[in-house]
């Protein structure tokens, strides 16, 4: 699956416009970078499991602070796949 990425929580690895490849079939939850649904939302993030959850993280992180789901929440987190490439539009 191909996405056009939005946004600048993902730079200076994945920029807004980009395109990203995302393995469907890789979709079981570990360290990585991957795309994902939480609620009504899709993202692409880098996820680092816990022991009681997950942490989500934006490679642009002196714009954005680590999330973190756990209960209920980390319930509604949904993998797509993981992202295995990207490449700039120009």
């Amino acid at each position: 699956m191909i996405f056009v990425a939005a946004g600048d929580s993902m730079e200076p690895t994945i920029n807004d416009g980009d395109l990203v490849m995302v393995d469907q079939r890789d979709d079981w939850l570990r360290d990585g970078l991957f795309a994902f649904t939480l609620g009504d939302e899709a993202r692409i993030k880098r996820l680092h499991r816990l022991i009681d959850g997950v942490e989500i993280r934006s490679d642009n992180d002196e714009l954005y602070s680590p999330e973190f789901v756990r209960g209920a929440q980390a319930d509604q987190l949904q993998i797509i796949g993981r992202v295995v490439w990207a490449g700039r539009t120009y």
